[in-house]
Order: C-alpha cells, then structure tokens, then sequence
C-alpha cells in the first residue's frame, strides 16, 4: 500500500518532489516498513524547466554550474540491484536524475520543528533546507517491508557543507515528533543522532526508532567535496545501519574513482 504524499517545500523552478513516509505498522505485524509512495525529484528538462549546461561545457567564472556533476553522472555511481542482497528489488517509481539540466540556484532555508516530516521520507536530506543543483535518486524494498533508498546531489559553493551541518541541527530539533504510522494512529519517533562512520569528508548520521516499530531507520548522510550521498535504510531486524554504512562506502567509493 502506498502512504500519503507529503510535498517538497521548495521555491525552486524545479517542479516539486513527492514525500512518502515512514510507518505501515499493523497491530498483528509489528513489522517496520518504509512505504514508497513515488518520492522522487522531477527532472526539471523532463518538465520544460529552464535547460542546463551539459558535463562537456567549457568551465567559465561566469557559469555557476562549472565542475558539478549532472544527474546523468551522478546516477552513474548510484547503487543498483547488484549491489545488494537479492531478496531487494528496485522501485522505479522512485529512481530518477536531472539528467544534464541544473536547477537555479534558490535561498536556503534554515531548518525548523516544521522539517521534521521530512525525516519520514525517503529524500529526509531535502529537511536541511539546502536546494541541490542537480540530482540522482533510487530506492529498492523486499518483501518483509526493508528498505533502501539513497540519493546524491551536486551543490554549488558551499552549500554542501551547509548541507552537513543543517542536518545535524536538524536531528537535534526533532529528537522526538510525531507521525500517522498505519494501523498505529498518532505515535512519536525518536531521533537520535550518532557519529558518522569515517567516509568522504565528513558525515552525519541519525537512528530513528518508535515503540510502534520492530527495528528502525538509519539517516546517513557523507559529503565528498561539493557532492552529499545520502541514505535512508530500514529493517525490521536492526536499525538499517549496517547497509546504511556499505552502501554509502560503495557509492563514495564510485563517485571518487570517477572525479
């Protein structure tokens, strides 16, 4: 079943992304399960956005875009089904890029209590309040209601490592809200940040949990220069950490090979 959307806020040309969140625990299951319901990024050439330069343009002071990755190159380092154990499959309705079209650059938005649903959907890194440049995104699910999904994106200036550090205000905003969790009604999330494992630059990290929930989610965000990897993971036989973790190394490890 699909949860209910919950829209981007973003005053972006880009048309806005679609949220799905987090919960779909039923009194006789008592499984976590992170339902998709199509939170992706549209592309804004996709939609008749303004175009972009593509990866061959020649680099000039003047152009904004100059040294960031498209979505085309990005979603070459994202993760695939070969990547992860079979019993995942991908969901397509959620793996998307901004091909080589560069979304305008947009003001950024400090986070607030507000923010915290975004760390109930698969694209939780959009809750820092920073407007990527370009992006990739893809998500995979098994049958038992785990969860991968994961995303990078190209930012512009410093605007990556604004990313980083929003995150963490953001984790420590929402250390506990509330959220509908399916067959559970209203119930609290906790939130609590962890240090990030030793990859890229720098990382953060966050486990989300609820008496609700059998297991829980891992938020793990790392920043390679001018580029944030990020990952939401979910099981219900652990927090979702340990493939939070692989992953991340794995799509870092692409991303650096290929600079």
């Amino acid at each position: 079943m699909l949860a209910p959307a919950h829209p981007r806020r973003s005053t972006s040309s880009r048309p806005r992304q679609r949220g799905r969140t987090l919960g779909g625990i039923t009194a006789a299951s008592l499984v976590l399960a992170v339902l998709l319901a199509g939170c992706t990024k549209d592309s804004p050439a996709a939609k008749g956005g303004a175009s972009g330069a593509d990866d061959t343009k020649t680099v000039s002071e003047s152009d904004p875009n100059a040294g960031l990755r498209s979505g085309t190159r990005l979603k070459a380092a994202l993760i695939t089904e070969k990547d992860l154990p079979s019993r995942y499959k991908i969901n397509p309705d959620v793996t998307r890029d901004s091909a080589d079209t560069f979304s305008p650059p947009v003001a950024p938005v400090e986070p607030t209590r507000a923010s915290c649903k975004e760390l109930a959907t698969n694209l939780w890194i959009q809750g820092a309040g920073i407007e990527s440049a370009s992006f990739a995104q893809t998500g995979f699910g098994d049958d038992i209601g785990s969860e991968i999904d994961a995303e990078l994106e190209s930012y512009r200036g410093d605007d990556a490592k604004k990313v980083m550090a929003n995150a963490r205000t953001l984790f420590t905003l929402c250390a506990k809200f509330k959220m509908q969790v399916k067959g559970a009604g209203r119930a609290t999330i906790k939130v609590v940040a962890k240090p990030g494992p030793k990859i890229g630059d720098e990382s953060v990290r966050a486990i989300l949990t609820s008496p609700v929930w059998e297991g829980g989610s891992t938020l793990l965000a790392v920043r390679v220069g001018t580029e944030v990897v990020s990952i939401l993971s979910s099981s219900a036989r652990n927090n979702g950490g340990p493939a939070a973790a692989k992953q991340a190394r794995l799509m870092v490890s692409r991303l650096t090979k290929s600079e």
